[in-house]
């Protein structure tokens, strides 16, 4: 894969995590966040510390993470938006604006 399909790819990827956003009335930015200290293992407590909200706040998003995990649209999308997340923490780790 050459870096302009990659890109496409990872374009339709966000379009299709912003519209699962929407749907279930989440901010992407926030759910990326959560996402990738989960993956670190990190517990509501510490995420919200981390990023600056509300330990219940997180506690709404994982479970709104739940109810998407109940189709396999929304395993999908997970999984996109896991990759998604730490694409968005590297490009932001290394500077990247494009």
């Amino acid at each position: 894969m050459n870096l302009q399909d990659y890109r496409q790819q990872q374009t339709e990827l966000n379009q299709k995590y912003i519209e699962l956003c929407k749907k279930y009335s989440l901010n992407p930015s926030v759910l990326k966040e959560i996402i990738f200290h989960r993956s670190k293992g990190y517990n509501n407590t510490d995420i919200a510390n981390r990023i600056g909200i509300h330990r219940v706040t997180v506690q709404h998003y994982v479970d709104k993470l739940k109810e998407m995990e109940d189709t396999e649209f929304g395993k999908a999308l997970l999984a996109a938006t896991a990759i998604l997340a730490g694409a968005y923490i590297l490009s932001n780790l290394l500077g990247d604006n494009s």
